[in-house]
C-alpha cells in the first residue's frame, strides 16, 4: 500500500541500502544528511547506531568495526511507516551520505559555533566553540 498523501505515494515499508567499499587508514566516520526514517546502521554485520527521526542528519563513528585496507559492507535499513510524515514526500536515504576522512579526532556535528571577535583589514580574530570527539585506535 502506498503512503498516499502522507508519504508522497511511496510504499510504507523497509528499504535497505548496501554499500561495499575499501577503507583507507584515515577514514573512520560516515555522515547521513537525511534518512526517512527509523534508520539503523550496520558495518560488517555489527550494529553501529540508529536514528529514529527522518528529518535530522546524523554522524556515525565506524572505527570499532572498520577493516582498514579491506572490503567493508555498510548496511542501512530505513523503515518508513504509513502516515509517518506530513511533509516529506519519500522514503529511504534522501540526502547525501559522506564517508569522512581526517583522523581520529573531530568536531561533533551540530555542536560547534564560530564567532568573529574582531575584524581588521589584514586579519580576523575568531572564537571557536565546540564539542570534540576522539576514537581510540
Amino acid at each position: 500500500m502506498s503512503g498516499g498523501q502522507y508519504g508522497g505515494f511511496y510504499p510504507a515499508k523497509c528499504y535497505t541500502y548496501l554499500r561495499t567499499f575499501s577503507a583507507p587508514a584515515d577514514w573512520g566516520r560516515v555522515e547521513f544528511e537525511g534518512v526517512m526514517r527509523q534508520a539503523v546502521v550496520y558495518l560488517n554485520d555489527h550494529f553501529i547506531a540508529g536514528n529514529p527521526y527522518g528529518y535530522t542528519g546524523f554522524d556515525v563513528c565506524l572505527d570499532p568495526y572498520l577493516n582498514y585496507g579491506q572490503e567493508n559492507t555498510l548496511k542501512v535499513p530505513a523503515v518508513n511507516d504509513e502516515c509517518s510524515s506530513r511533509w516529506y514526500p519519500g522514503s529511504g536515504i534522501y540526502r547525501d551520505v559522506w564517508l569522512l576522512r581526517g583522523g581520529k579526532t573531530w568536531f561533533v556535528p551540530g555542536k560547534r559555533r564560530i564567532t568573529t571577535v574582531s575584524l581588521e583589514e589584514s586579519y580576523a580574530v575568531l572564537r571557536l566553540e565546540g564539542k570534540i570527539a576522539h576514537s581510540q585506535p
